[in-house]
This record gives C-alpha cells, sequence and structure tokens, in this order.
C-alpha cells in the first residue's frame, strides 16, 4: 500500500485503509439492523424515535408505489426534502425500487430545481409537501412524469 504524507497525522490506531472492506450495501446494513433490533431507533428526529421496523415497512410501501408508478433498475429519482425521516425513508425505497436517488438542495430555487431535474433527465419526483407546489409549476418544462 502506498503512503501519503496525510498519514502521520492519524491518530494512533488509526488504519490507513478501510481493507478489509465489506462487500454490502446500505440496504444490507438496514436488514442486518432490522433483523439484531427492530425496535431499536434507527434515527430520533426531533425527539421522537424511528425504528427500523418502521424505516423497513414505509420504505417498503414507497418502494412499492414507485415501482407501479413504472420506476425500474437505473432510473433516476428526485429525493427533495429537508433533512428529516422522509429524506432517507425516500433513499431507501427509491434503492429498493432499482433506481438511482438524486438528491437535490431544498434550498435550491424552482429555476435551479427544475434545471437539476432537466440536467439528470428525472422522470419521478419524491418531494416533501413543502416543494410539492414548487415542482408542480414547473414539471410541464421537465420530463416528470409523477411527482408524489
Amino acid at each position: 500500500m502506498k503512503e501519503y504524507i496525510w498519514f502521520n497525522s492519524y491518530d494512533p490506531g488509526v488504519p490507513h485503509t478501510l481493507q478489509p472492506y465489506p462487500d454490502i450495501t446500505v440496504l444490507d446494513v438496514l436488514t442486518e439492523g432490522l433483523k439484531q433490533r427492530p425496535e431499536y431507533p434507527l434515527a430520533i428526529f426531533k425527539g421522537r424515535e424511528v425504528s427500523y421496523r418502521e424505516v423497513e415497512e414505509h420504505s417498503n410501501a414507497l418502494a412499492k408505489a414507485l415501482i407501479a408508478s413504472g420506476v425500474k433498475k437505473g432510473d433516476r429519482v428526485i429525493s427533495l426534502f429537508l433533512n428529516c425521516p422522509q429524506s432517507f425513508i425516500a433513499f431507501f425505497a427509491i434503492w429498493k425500487a432499482g433506481g438511482i436517488v438524486v438528491s437535490l438542495n431544498p434550498f435550491y430555487t424552482p429555476f435551479e430545481l427544475e434545471r437539476s431535474i432537466n440536467d439528470v433527465e428525472a422522470e419521478v419526483a419524491i418531494v416533501g409537501s413543502t416543494y410539492y407546489h414548487a415542482v408542480k409549476s414547473f414539471q410541464p418544462h421537465t420530463k416528470l412524469r409523477f411527482v408524489g
């Protein structure tokens, strides 16, 4: 392994590599957490615990809806949320449906959102209620066929 100068700044005991890096996905981590501790909080948001089971159930339901709406492997799906449980539930759902998550900055202007959506040629967007009307307003100028 090549030695880099910044390794000299690492604290004692910090490895210089991630090897052997596990050959698993984020969905595998969710599945393992669900098996080991289904009621354990995966996240705490504004004092409310969100369990692995809840995330699994909600992301499965959303993944089924995405598939029913025509999302297939490799499709780019917009995710537009503030930092909240819905954002990572959407990520898991998009991955379960075979899609590619395109997370956009919720502080973009409508022009920036429209341009970003067109740049990635997304046809589906999952958005927080705060952004729904803005995205619907420029939907005709995009390839979006579904905004939910």
